[in-house]
């Protein structure tokens, strides 16, 4: 059961229809959350959900495209992509664009 975030959920459902590109960053202590809001956000949209690591930016960015790639073809995890490194930290994104097929 999700309880709660009743704000934060009506200010990212006004961000997704927009008709024009928009990006979140959602941002918080440990345990607070962010990642059941996120699922409960997404659970009926089509979407690319990315959690950047506490790494070199060339590697989150290899992370994002495979994120992509996995999105337009989900077969293509079925090939190599970069193992996890660590446990996210405390930053957490959603790019908010209607997906559509």
């Amino acid at each position: 059961m999700f309880i709660g975030r009743n704000q934060e959920l009506t200010a990212l459902n006004k961000l997704y229809q927009e008709d024009s590109f928009q990006f979140a960053v959602i941002y918080g202590r440990r345990r607070i959350g962010k990642t059941s809001l996120i699922n409960q956000f997404l659970k009926d949209k089509r979407a690319i959900y990315f959690t950047g690591l506490e790494e070199k930016a060339l590697e989150n960015l290899a992370r994002f495209s495979d994120a992509i790639h996995a999105y337009e073809d989900p077969s293509y995890l079925d090939g190599p992509i970069l193992p996890p490194l660590s446990r996210p930290s405390n930053i957490s994104s959603i790019s908010l664009r209607k997906m559509t097929a």
